[in-house]
């Protein structure tokens, strides 16, 4: 299970969730685009079991759209908003 902090209130907040976790994943992040980073994340935690992410405090489906996983992976999300 993974939970990312989707607050939206805090800028860039979901870009240093995924540089985190592509740190730990050991991806080398300086030459490759946003995007590149959130598919090689995506494609490196798909590899293990079925995994969970939850998107907690989502100020809406817009802001998180970007970072969601690719359809028919392993990958469940969970989104929770304020609201």
């Amino acid at each position: 299970i993974l939970w990312l902090n989707a607050d939206c209130m805090i800028q860039e907040q979901l870009n240093i969730e995924f540089l985190q976790l592509a740190a730990a994943l050991k991806i080398d992040t300086k030459t490759i685009t946003k995007e590149k980073m959130i598919q090689e994340v995506y494609r490196r935690i798909a590899l293990h079991d079925p995994v969970l992410i939850i998107f907690d405090s989502a100020s809406s489906y817009q802001t998180i759209l970007p970072y969601l996983p690719p359809q028919g992976s392993n990958i469940s999300i969970v989104i929770t908003t304020r609201d």
